[in-house]
């Protein structure tokens, strides 16, 4: 009996050792009785260089090695899936370059993609700090859930796709390299979701994620919260249009306005060390506001349009 053949895509830049994590990681789940597994590594702009030995550690599986020139995580994973779909595989694993599997990852997104006949599944990310981190840090390890629960959305940091997602009808399997922070995941997952393709939560399909010291500024923190925001408004134009993003976001803008003098006050006025987290609030609102109004005015021309969502 031929064995199905699941290629795993790690993206990467820059990151030899966190590099090195996530492939040690993957080479257990490569040994199994249900699928062959090859290991995929896209590197974006510049190769990293790793050392002769490590890549013989990896000679025992079958490991391919695309460079994508243009920067961007977007470039990135559409060549991952052009190079997957040349490949030939039957499923795509997604996994980031800053994370590590645990022992049964690959079994547990492949037992959930197979026995509820799903299109994609997605499993927990939790998180491993270089630092405890400080008292204003709101991002927490996820719930277990329901193994199989349907879901419309899902980030590509871990999960596993059936290749039936290139010949679904009214899907184009690419990432949409205008939205360039996680706006490109959420809107990948939700227009295979609006075309049918059935997306379920892996709860045993286990990774960890390394968070160093420079991710626990609030500056690098908020950096992103606006970035969000921006991303949050283009996928939002794509389903609805211009007017319609116009008068939600500039609806939202005008409340959010006196609700950051609010909270700056109140900041302004507190006697007791929250360890940041009242300033947090209102810098996270500005930060926001900032994103939908570069979102408002970016350029629509190369934002493609989704019908049915």
């Amino acid at each position: 009996m031929i064995k199905p053949k699941i290629g795993v895509l790690v993206c990467t830049a820059r990151r030899p050792e966190m590099l090195k994590r996530c492939l040690s990681s993957l080479l257990p789940q490569t040994r199994s009785e249900h699928f062959d597994v090859e290991l995929v590594v896209i590197e974006n702009e510049t190769p990293t260089r790793l050392d002769a030995e490590f890549w013989t550690d990896l000679q025992g599986v079958r490991t391919h090695h695309v460079v994508e020139p243009v920067p961007g995580i977007c470039p990135a994973r559409n060549a991952a899936l052009a190079f997957a779909r040349q490949a030939g595989f039957d499923c795509i694993a997604l996994i980031d370059d800053d994370e590590i599997a645990q022992p049964g990852w690959l079994e547990a997104h492949y037992k959930t993609l197979t026995h509820h006949e799903a299109m994609a599944t997605h499993g927990p990310v939790y998180f491993d700090y270089e630092v405890p981190p400080p008292a204003w840090w709101t991002i927490s390890d996820p719930e277990p859930g329901i193994d199989g629960a349907a879901t419309s959305w899902a980030a590509t940091n871990n999960n596993l796709l059936s290749c039936r997602i290139f010949d679904l009808p009214g899907f184009d399997a690419s990432f949409d390299p205008e939205l360039v922070h996680s706006g490109g995941d959420i809107d990948f997952f939700q227009r295979l979701n609006a075309a049918g393709g059935k997306i379920v939560w892996s709860s045993n399909a286990r990774v960890t994620e390394w968070t160093p010291l420079a991710r626990l500024q609030m500056d690098r923190f908020l950096e992103r919260e606006e970035g969000f925001a921006k991303d949050l408004v283009k996928t939002i134009r794509k389903r609805k249009g211009d007017f319609r993003v116009a008068w939600r976001f500039g609806l939202r803008l005008l409340r959010e306005l006196p609700l950051i003098s609010r909270d700056r006050l109140r900041d302004l006025l507190r006697q007791v060390d929250d360890g940041g987290i009242a300033r947090l609030r209102w810098r996270r609102r500005i930060a926001h506001c900032r994103g939908y109004w570069k979102g408002l005015w970016s350029p629509a021309r190369d934002i493609r349009k989704i019908d049915g969502a």
